[in-house]
């Protein structure tokens, strides 16, 4: 995938390997030694990376950075120098992905003195917590108590256990009450992943069909983004790919040219978005299934990428309709 003038593009630096949390389906773990992850990422290979975010800019100005981790506010004040360098030699503010622990007033103060531009917090499904994360209500309380102008908070990614379709409006309708917002909203796309059941499925129709019926119009509704981008809010107007640069410089970054990191880049972004040619052209949703992410390539001993390609046809299917149904037949 080359990067042009055109590409809307976000880089994650991992700023962190460290984290408070210990959340069950976390794959940034999954194949990692939280030991040996445990640090920050290095003053040189930080700068690195600013000097390479530069040199994106000169190809497209469709340019934009996040720290992510692990969680970068448990770098405490440093993460601040961070930003403030992001900013100070880009023009860029970046914003920070975290799971909310550590949020205060303190913080947002700090926040806004230096050049974030924005907190994405990630949350829990409020009647079902994954072992070791955050009890969502307390971060919905937070969510509340913070919410600012100068550096607003916006909501992470809910992941949803397959049995918990049978409540996503049920989700919906609490996060409406409680915030006036819904938060995006995915299936457990990595590990512990698994197959969903025809009643899975069924439950999922039913209710992500009833939440746009609802909420269509009140606020934007992010589903699913693994499966069906063109429905994701964020990707309305364009579509945004993500792409990380990591914490142990696994692309020997301090060695090689900005050109030769802008190849590791785009290689990068081709496995992250694979082109997919499915066999089944007569699909009514046949003509948005030519790149799908990388999760839906993958291989384990539980499941071969066979079955997970199956599996993702089966999700396409059943959430297009229920958008469809929703916005268009029933109309």
């Amino acid at each position: 995938m080359l990067i042009n003038n055109d590409t809307h593009l976000c880089l994650s630096i991992i700023s962190t390997g460290k984290c408070n949390c210990n959340c069950s389906y976390c794959h940034f773990y999954a194949d990692k030694d939280r030991q040996a992850y445990n640090k920050n990422i290095s003053p040189e290979l930080f700068e690195r990376y600013v000097d390479y975010l530069k040199y994106l800019q000169t190809i497209t100005p469709n340019i934009k950075c996040r720290l992510s981790g692990g969680e970068p506010l448990f770098m405490g004040d440093s993460v601040f120098e961070l930003t403030d360098t992001i900013a100070n030699e880009t023009g860029i503010k970046p914003y920070i992905m975290t799971n909310g622990k550590l949020l205060s007033k303190e913080i947002i103060e700090k926040a806004h003195q230096h050049n974030i531009s924005s907190f994405v917090v990630s949350v829990e499904n409020p009647f079902a917590v994954f072992e070791g994360a955050i009890d969502a209500k307390s971060t919905i309380k937070k969510f509340n108590e913070l919410q600012n102008e100068d550096v607003p908070l916006y909501w992470g990614m809910l992941v949803l256990e397959n049995k918990e379709y049978k409540n996503i409006k049920k989700i919906a309708d609490y996060f409406y009450e409680t915030t006036k917002t819904i938060p995006p909203m995915c299936e457990v796309n990595f590990l512990p992943y698994k197959s969903p059941t025809d009643e899975e499925l069924h439950d999922l129709y039913e209710n992500v069909k009833a939440l746009i019926e609802e909420y269509n119009g009140k606020v934007p509704i992010s589903l699913f983004p693994y499966i069906i981008p063109e429905y994701y809010s964020g990707n309305l107007k364009h579509v945004e790919y993500l792409t990380e640069l990591p914490i142990d410089d696994k692309f020997n970054s301090l060695a090689i040219t900005n050109e030769e990191l802008l190849k590791c880049t785009e290689n990068q972004l081709e496995k992250s978005y694979f082109k997919y040619t499915c066999e089944n052209t007569n699909c009514d949703w046949y003509t948005s299934c030519n790149r799908l992410k990388w999760v839906w390539q993958m291989n384990e001993e539980s499941f071969s990428k066979e079955q997970k390609i199956n599996d993702y046809c089966r999700y396409k299917k059943v959430l297009s309709q229920a958008f469809f149904d929703a916005l268009v037949k029933n109309k």
